[in-house]
């Protein structure tokens, strides 16, 4: 398996940002993320780089297969990511999580938060592995806390 990496986004990877996120399964779990344009995507960029976002890409050495970012609350931090769809189910998740998890070690947050779609298979194996602790349960979502 290849070594995964994650580091911050840039300008310079707006596009490879929209092929990552112009994608049906993007835009069912992950409205906030999905941008049906570049100039969509111009504008996520602008706005997250106004706020503490941490936003990542994830990387395999060879290509960008992924995306992962924290949404700060006061002392955690709400996690969404997506994997393009060549890249699924490789394991790639649970590496950027574990990447991030180190990455924010010595920082003042303490935990990271998920809502995941109950529908969403994928992300459901990927929060057993991590070793997520379930918190609770809606009609469509399930919640899952993860200490740092």
């Amino acid at each position: 398996m290849p070594i995964i990496s994650i580091r911050k986004w840039q300008t310079s990877d707006i596009d490879t940002y929209f092929k990552l996120c112009h994608e049906t399964e993007v835009r069912k779990y992950f409205n906030t993320l999905y941008c049906k344009n570049i100039k969509e995507v111009k504008a996520l960029f602008k706005s997250r780089k106004k706020k503490e976002f941490f936003n990542f890409l994830i990387e395999d050495g060879k290509n960008t297969v992924g995306v992962i970012v924290g949404n700060p609350k006061r002392y955690s931090l709400e996690i969404s990511y997506f994997i393009g769809k060549e890249f699924r189910r490789n394991g790639y998740c649970v590496k950027a999580i574990t990447a991030l998890q180190e990455e924010l070690k010595n920082s003042k947050y303490k935990a990271m938060h998920f809502k995941v779609s109950k529908y969403n298979l994928g992300s459901l194996a990927v929060m057993k592995k991590i070793g997520a602790t379930y918190l609770k349960k809606d009609k469509d979502w399930i919640y899952y806390n993860l200490e740092i």
